[in-house]
């Protein structure tokens, strides 16, 4: 019995692991907070990019329900409702900023190029 409980286990904690999609938020303002309103579900930290700015947020999903991230800028704040499914993410709309999927690949065909010819000899 032992076994297969173990066995149940190992099988089962993997699966969770890539059950929700995550998110990078990006904004053309600086973000200077980001609160969720219920930590359980999701969570969202502000990142520092190359140019030393804070404009793109990680949103990582955490289990299903619904909830509201307040982004604070520093001449407002915006409010983006979330809605984690077992299947996928839903945020909603707003000009302020743009989403990209991280664990999917985008819909366009990557053309991959072929080796340089190399050249040498006599």
């Amino acid at each position: 019995m032992k076994k297969i409980l173990s066995a149940l286990i190992i099988l089962l904690i993997p699966s969770q692991a890539f059950a929700f999609e995550d998110y990078l938020i990006m904004s053309s303002v600086p973000v200077k907070s980001v609160i969720s309103g219920d930590n359980e579900i999701i969570t969202a930290v502000p990142v520092f990019t190359i140019d030393n700015s804070k404009q793109t947020i990680v949103l990582k999903a955490k289990k299903v329900g619904k909830t509201a991230l307040t982004i604070t800028f520093p001449d407002g704040r915006e409010v983006i409702k979330v809605e984690v499914k077992p299947e996928q993410t839903i945020l909603s709309e707003n000009e302020k900023f743009e989403y990209m999927l991280l664990d999917k690949p985008g819909d366009e065909p990557v053309e991959i190029l072929p080796p340089p010819s190399i050249r040498g000899g006599k």
